[in-house]
């Protein structure tokens, strides 16, 4: 079993000895960071059971499980996490990893960095001889530049601030997308309120950039120029200015927006312009499963 987890949902996966891919099942969010490590692991839990809840499967018949998760970069939480989920496989083989890992793993060998860009945003890179560093994903509080939920938290303080046509229309937008009566009362939120409203708002920014909104376009161009920053960090950490490696894209911001999609690679090829830019299209919960099937 493979899951990959992050601030929004869990997706889960079985795959045979093969490498045949036998069920797909999804759960809540599973950053300990931002919701708890109990909360955390229930969404794992919730995937775990519907993955294995579509293939007529039971538990004990699963032998090996990888989770790679966000938030569970640091020690502490990752053994907290490990502890009740490590329970809850029993007799499976499990492997906590972070979603940064399954990212870096997903590009191949070699020297590659890979920037993740959803709920939350990071840069993770390995050199030629396998060093590791990474740039961002420890929270809205510390690191969140460009992620799904800063446009959002965003988007709200630009449009309650916004005068003209543009930001009028990207707030009705916001408001019906949220179903709110007004903007006032979400702004400033924190906690699992904010994690619960400021993610969806990202869709309604993207079209409404890739439909000419200034305003919503604004914030996709400082969004993109914020997760470079991640990649050019770790890009420097690791000695690859200059060089040929991957750069790889992942996350659910990628392909959401046409305008978006160009200003972000413009970004990234101004300050690595040898890289070999690729979306990797492989989801992370299959990498998530192949590592479990290779231990």
């Amino acid at each position: 079993m493979g899951l990959d987890g992050g601030g929004t949902k869990t997706d889960a996966v079985l795959m045979d000895e093969t490498g045949r891919i036998i069920s797909r099942g999804r759960g809540g969010p599973s950053n300990p960071f931002r919701i708890g490590i109990e909360t955390a692991a229930q969404g794992v839990k919730e995937g775990a059971t519907a993955v294995l809840r579509n293939a007529a499967m039971k538990l004990e018949q699963v032998t090996d499980v990888c989770a790679g998760l966000a938030g569970v970069a640091a020690a502490e939480r990752a053994d907290a996490m490990k502890k009740l989920l490590a329970k809850f496989f029993g007799a499976a083989r499990f492997e906590l990893c972070t979603d940064l890992d399954l990212a870096l793993m997903a590009a191949g060998p070699g020297p590659a960095i890979v920037l993740v860009a959803g709920t939350g945003s990071a840069a993770i890179g390995r050199d030629t001889t396998g060093r590791v560093a990474r740039s961002g994903g420890h929270g809205p509080k510390k690191s969140d530049e460009g992620s799904a939920f800063a446009i959002g938290k965003h988007a709200v303080a630009e449009v309650l601030s916004a005068a003209g046509n543009s930001g009028s229309e990207l707030r009705a937008r916001i408001v019906g997308q949220l179903d709110l009566k007004s903007l006032e009362g979400i702004a400033g939120l924190e906690g699992e309120a904010a994690d619960s409203v400021y993610p969806r708002i990202f869709p309604v920014v993207a079209k409404a950039a890739d439909e000419g909104n200034e305003v919503a376009r604004t914030l996709l161009r400082a969004a993109a120029a914020s997760l470079a920053q991640f990649v050019s960090e770790v890009q420097t950490e690791l000695n690859l200015n200059g060089a040929e490696f991957i750069l790889g894209k992942t996350g659910g911001m990628v392909e959401r927006s046409l305008y978006f999609d160009e200003a972000l690679d413009a970004e990234l090829r101004r300050i690595a312009p040898k890289s070999k830019l690729q979306i990797l299209r492989t989801p992370l919960v299959d990498v998530a499963a192949r590592r479990a099937l290779s231990v």
